[in-house]
């Protein structure tokens, strides 16, 4: 009985303990957020593994998840603020329809 106990895989839960509240608030880049909510929307791994791996909160995972879902319908709506950027980065006029 001890023994198949010792061969058992034992989960990682992630306490409130597990993190350091007294430092500083951490401020992350959006390349880093969209980097961590792309990984999330993939379902490879689960939000707690991902927070691992990363040193975030599993809340802040599912949080930017959620902001990358409500928002990306402004990706493609022309001329909105997505769009504008991206019309600058590629040096490229509105597309006009019919030629």
């Amino acid at each position: 009985m001890y023994g198949a106990l010792n061969t058992m895989t034992i989960e990682r839960r992630v306490f409130a303990a597990d993190f350091n509240f007294a430092e500083d608030r951490r401020s992350y880049s959006s390349e880093f957020k969209a980097q961590v909510a792309l990984e999330a929307l993939r379902n490879d791994k689960s939000h707690i593994d991902i927070a691992l791996q990363y040193a975030i909160h599993p809340y802040q995972v599912n949080l930017w998840k959620q902001h990358l879902l409500n928002n990306v319908t402004q990706v493609f709506e022309i001329n909105g603020p997505y769009y504008i950027v991206f019309l600058r980065h590629t040096n490229t006029t509105t597309p006009k329809s019919g030629k």
